[in-house]
């Protein structure tokens, strides 16, 4: 048994975890042409920011209407944790407007894979090309959950521990577009709620995940800018990735020492 082997199964033996923040997921492919509730100058901005900070994942770029469609197809099926950011436009080339095909779009596979979407500014899968033609269809579709909505104009949300502790620049602000939580059904449920209002039952930021498939869907901040501004945002979006997102079960285990994804395979040898 080689020095390293021992290292490794020493560590296991012992129940000593690697570190929670030390992990990567697969890619990030962010969509900032079309927005709904913020401008698309300051979305830009936003995903920039993003592509330089965030470090919890191999990639992270920005893509236009055909190229976060290629980003879906080749991160399905690749057996990692991949993420589609939007901010309140569901792109039609992965979503055909209007529901025209409620079930097996490219990002229905996508999300059934155990990929990620996140959202912010206004409703998720809502708005596409023709304006608010997906209606709440889009996210009943997408969950499988009819009836499932998310209004809420300006209800009050407080962040809870785990957004302490994962998002600590969020501040207590009114959401617009809460996740329901009293609607969910099973496979879904909340993984991580981030803020929640006092009846317990509204939140965002918050994190739902579909027990069977491992898809995830999260939304930050599902209001315009002038209820939380843009480096606030841009700063709980950086956190939300490099606090939580590298702490998620399927996040591959990276050295501390070089920042590079642990090869278990090369234990092995």
């Amino acid at each position: 048994m080689s020095g390293r082997v021992k290292i490794l199964v020493l560590f296991l033996g012992l129940g000593v975890a690697l570190p929670s923040w030390a992990g990567k997921i697969g890619d990030v492919g962010i969509f900032c042409d079309n927005t709904s509730w913020i401008d698309a100058a300051a979305a830009r901005r936003i995903a920039e920011s993003l592509v330089k900070e965030v470090t919890s994942a191999r990639s992270v770029k920005i893509y236009n209407l055909d190229g976060i469609a290629q980003f879906a197809k080749e991160n399905t099926g690749d057996g990692e944790v991949d993420v589609i950011m939007t901010f309140g436009y569901f792109p039609e080339s992965i979503y055909p407007p209007g529901n025209a095909k409620p079930d097996g779009s490219i990002a229905e596979l996508f999300l059934e894979d155990g990929n990620m979407f996140l959202n912010t500014a206004d409703y998720i899968f809502y708005v596409s090309k023709g304006g608010g033609v997906n209606a709440t269809g889009g996210l009943q579709n997408m969950m499988d959950i009819p009836g499932i909505t998310m209004w809420g104009d300006n209800t009050a949300v407080t962040p809870t521990d785990d957004g302490k502790k994962f998002m600590p620049s969020l501040k207590p602000y009114p959401t617009w577009r809460p996740f329901h939580l009293n609607e969910l059904q099973d496979p879904w449920e909340a993984e991580t709620i981030f803020a929640v209002d006092q009846s317990g039952t509204k939140a965002d930021p918050v994190v739902v995940k579909d027990k069977e498939t491992g898809g995830r869907i999260a939304i930050a901040f599902q209001v315009g800018l002038d209820k939380v501004p843009e480096d606030l945002r841009t700063k709980c979006l950086i956190e939300f990735f490099n606090n939580w997102l590298s702490s998620i079960p399927e996040a591959a285990p990276v050295n501390p020492k070089d920042s590079l994804p642990i090869t278990w395979g090369a234990l092995k040898r």
